[in-house]
């Protein structure tokens, strides 16, 4: 298993994405599947599934001197797949979860952290079920 990125877009937002990661891949660990680094990655190939979270964070309007964010997170599980149209290798994806919400700013870090982990709890609970361990 391997968290592949997580991505923000906004000008210095009070969110910690080291935090985040770290949380999700603990999750990860927890279930008993393996995380590794991208230079880990890069020396395999084909490693099945793949977790993908893609984070979006934008700066609102200052609400009474109040620094406000929106947040969109996408999180998704894919594995490699060979195609018999072409015998070319793509991702297949397995499961997608989607969130947005808004937040103070000293909120956003554990507000984007409780989604993530339970978007991930979803989609392992999920991916597990189909999958028992050998």
């Amino acid at each position: 298993m391997h968290l592949y990125g997580v991505y923000g877009d906004t000008l210095n937002p009070p969110l910690s994405i080291d935090r985040v990661r770290t949380a999700l891949e603990l999750r990860l660990r927890t279930a008993g599947l393996l995380v590794l680094s991208d230079s880990e990655v890069r020396v395999g190939s084909h490693l099945d599934p793949v977790v993908v979270l893609s984070l979006y964070v934008y700066s609102l309007p200052k609400v009474r001197s109040e620094s406000w964010y929106m947040s969109f997170m996408d999180l998704s599980m894919l594995e490699w797949q060979k195609s018999a149209r072409n015998g070319a290798w793509a991702f297949l994806l397995l499961d997608k979860r989607n969130f947005t919400t808004m937040a103070r700013g000293g909120e956003l870090t554990r507000n984007v952290q409780k989604a993530a982990e339970e978007m991930t709890s979803a989609i392992l609970n999920e991916w597990l079920k189909a999958n028992p361990r050998r």
